[in-house]
């Protein structure tokens, strides 16, 4: 479909509601015609399953006018023989008939919710590619408009449900019912996780795909007009959230990423032995230390008093040797008096005891223990407090410590290594498919229209000084399990420092657009700023470079450039630098003293949240914020005048609603921060997606064998034969650097490599 040639157009209203489901020959030839008759046709597809590369499609449901569906079922559930049947109608089988059915389809403008899921089943089970077809997806259209959830069709059609004119809600409920009581009537599950909708009676199966498609035609009609309204109708059709998902969001999930088998296998084995090996360093380590032996022995004698001889008996003979007073021991076994004991006897037998009831003295999973062990022992000081209001052991604490005690240095690697394995080796180990991983992509999951999805959670590569030397090292070689096929390159590019760029961008500073005009280092520049450092340039080919004499300066300064146009203040910086709030609010002020134009965006995209209660990003993507207008509109700013707000504390407290109050100021104040984030955020969102959507474009114009693969934060992962990556490479970076014009210009880096992690070395 060419984007251009997108029309105003919804779906006609029948006079009267038709739902059918098609078994008879006729019926086949009615469909046939209803569907020739259709332009727009909202199109669903029911399985066995949730995954498209693996079930089945059981039936189709298409709707052409609002209050009419069809069902088109092609297998059917038979209780016998425990399996999913081929139907057939007038002697054919009911499968060949769907596919010249669905092929009809082509050349009309489809709608579907959650289009990627019914393309991809279509596409696996009947090789019919519905991409270019894709007029709308209900889903996209509303997230585009209204960007929290629900985004179910089902909840949307319930949010909805005056202005659609149906009791949404009702109904839902009574197909549920329906639904649930049919399929355990034939021997199925409707768990979360195993919803066995093909166990269902044909005819309840029928009703309930044709009120999907129904519902999605629906709910198409209401938004289309107020997409007008917002001018959001060439954002949406043209500019970026359709084509981007027919072009790159459904082929991302489909053709998924070779894995490295072997060396996941290898590191998993490893790294599992290193989490072992440390757990018990960090264990020994306190061990070592009196408060910790005085902690052990107190709750072991709380546990295991040796009142009665029973366990405590047996242990004492089987150590007799290695105590104090054997004597003492032996008229305790003859008489149960405890009084014989020496105290340190008693003690050594109820820590061994205590050893064989939890496998260790501490266990270091249990954060309420040493949260005890700590605070109350230790003398270390907490650091944050739960709900509840105690005390925190967690790895905020670990972190901060762990300059003063071994044991939580090495704590800080375990915990690292831990997330290593869990998140990233298991994960993928998990998730495999025959070597593969298909990642999960959700183009919705963010507010800003950043990509969502469980590849954006892989590791970035960590630099010297950033984490311990075993931690960067199993870090770092997560990436190389995801490697080209045989004959095949991934070209990997990267936007550099994209996030900087864009909000001095949207700032419009010009001191800080010209430090990436001039090819300065930004962090090195805000350095040089927030500290005060005489002598040293933020130009790498200087002999003063500040990267290359004070390097820690220049990562200290990173966590202030990228962290202040977000929203956080004196206190965040000094928690994140370990450094007073007075000295954090001097770097701040250094920070933007040299960015005058950067604080005040910031100061007035407050004020339009405030009044307006949304911010419109700078290719047109709507942020609502009614909550900021509404409390602002109550409170002003007293809520985030830390003076004002004591008294307003002080009085709620005495009237009760202190928790409301502070859950407002909260909210509030995530609301203002979101205000400064979204436009960030979605900018950088639209120069990635409209780049995607060009890269796309310009592959398939040339008839070339390459395809995004992956997108993971700033960077694009294309797969291509080895022959034409460095073409390949060349059209990446032209389209990441020259799609979108910003004043500080974009910059992308191409590699080329056999591995992920060989692409970014």
């Amino acid at each position: 479909m060419k984007e251009q040639l997108i029309t105003f157009e919804t779906a006609k209203l029948a006079k009267e509601k038709i739902y059918k489901t098609i078994t008879t020959q006729e019926g086949v030839v009615e469909l046939v015609k209803y569907i020739s008759g259709g332009n727009i046709i909202a199109y669903d597809t029911e399985t066995t399953s949730v995954n498209p590369r693996t079930g089945d499609i059981i039936g189709f449901s298409v709707s052409c006018n609002i209050n009419e569906g069809y069902y088109f079922p092609t297998k059917e559930w038979n209780v016998d023989k425990q399996l999913v049947e081929d139907l057939y109608i007038g002697g054919i089988k009911c499968e060949d008939i769907a596919i010249k059915l669905i092929q009809g389809l082509l050349g009309k403008k489809l709608v579907m919710h959650n289009a990627s899921f019914d393309v991809r089943y279509t596409l696996n089970c009947y090789g019919i590619d519905l991409r270019d077809d894709l007029y709308c997806d209900t889903m996209m259209l509303r997230h585009t408009l209204k960007e929290d959830g629900p985004f179910g069709l089902k909840a949307i059609a319930i949010e909805l449900q005056n202005e659609l004119g149906l009791d949404a809600e009702k109904e839902a409920n009574e197909e549920q019912i329906r639904l649930k009581e049919s399929i355990k009537n034939n021997g199925g599950t409707t768990t979360k996780t195993n919803y066995e909708l093909y166990k269902a009676d044909m005819a309840i199966i029928g009703e309930y795909a044709a009120a999907d498609t129904d519902l999605t035609l629906r709910v198409m009609t209401h938004y289309l007009p107020i997409l007008k309204e917002e001018n959001l109708w060439d954002f949406f059709f043209v500019d970026e959230v359709m084509p981007l998902y027919r072009s790159v969001t459904i082929q991302m999930e489909e053709v998924g990423v070779e894995l490295d088998m072997e060396l996941l296998h290898k590191l998993d084995s490893e790294v599992g032995e290193e989490i072992v090996k440390l757990e018990k360093e960090v264990i020994d380590s306190l061990m070592a230390l009196p408060e910790t032996k005085r902690w052990a022995m107190e709750k072991a004698r709380a546990a295991h008093p040796p009142k009665k001889r029973g366990n405590f008996g047996k242990l004492l003979l089987e150590i007799e040797g290695e105590l104090n007073n054997p004597a003492g021991a032996k008229a305790f076994l003859a008489d149960g008096d405890e009084s014989h004991l020496d105290v340190v006897d008693s003690v050594k037998v109820s820590l061994e005891l205590l050893k064989k009831k939890e496998g260790s003295l501490i266990n270091i999973g249990s954060k309420n223990q040493l949260a005890e062990l700590c605070f109350n022992y230790l003398g270390i000081k907490p650091i944050s407090k739960t709900r509840k209001g105690t005390n925190q052991f967690n790895e905020e604490l670990v972190v901060a410590i762990s300059k003063d005690y071994e044991w939580a240095a090495k704590m800080k690697d375990y915990n690292k290594l831990k997330k290593i394995k869990s998140s990233y080796i298991d994960r993928f180990l998990e998730k495999q498919e025959d070597g593969r991983w298909y990642p999960y992509v959700k183009q919705n999951g963010t507010t800003s229209g950043r990509f969502s999805s469980d590849s954006q959670q892989l590791p970035r590569i960590l630099e010297p000084g950033e984490a311990s030397e075993l931690v960067r090292r199993y870090s770092n070689q997560v990436r190389s399990f995801l490697k080209a096929e045989e004959g095949r390159r991934l070209v990997i590019c990267d936007q550099s420092s994209l996030e900087p760029r864009v909000f001095a961008s949207v700032s419009n500073d010009p001191n800080l657009i010209n430090v990436f005009l001039n090819n300065e280092d930004l962090y090195c520049r805000v350095a040089i700023q927030a500290f005060k450092l005489e002598g040293m340039s933020a130009i790498k080919s200087d002999d003063n470079y500040l990267k290359n004499l004070r390097p820690e300066m220049r990562q200290r300064a990173k966590s202030i450039a990228l962290a202040i146009p977000y929203g956080a203040g004196a206190w965040q910086i000094g928690q994140s630098l370990g450094i007073h709030i007075k000295e954090a609010q001097k770097m701040i002020n250094g920070y933007l003293d040299g960015f005058p134009e950067l604080a005040k965006w910031m100061s007035s995209t407050h004020i339009k949240a405030q009044t307006e209660g949304r911010i419109v990003s700078k290719t047109g993507r709507i942020r609502h914020l009614d909550k900021v207008k509404f409390i602002h509109s109550k409170f002003e700013d007293n809520l985030i005048k830390p003076w004002v707000f004591k008294q307003m504390k002080a009085d709620a407290k005495k009237n009760g609603n202190e928790k409301e109050l502070q859950q407002l100021r909260m909210e509030y104040k995530n609301g203002l921060n979101n205000a400064k984030n979204f436009q960030i955020q979605s900018l950088a969102a639209s120069i990635m997606n409209r780049s995607a959507i060009q890269i796309h474009k310009e592959f398939k114009e040339k008839n070339l064998d390459a395809y995004i693969m992956l997108q993971i934060h700033d960077e694009f992962v294309v797969n291509c034969p080895a022959d034409i990556a460095q073409e390949v490479a060349d059209i990446v970076q032209y389209h990441m650097e020259n799609t979108v014009q910003i004043p500080t210009k974009l910059e992308a880096e191409p590699n080329i490599a056999l591995t992920f992690n060989e692409g970014h070395s």
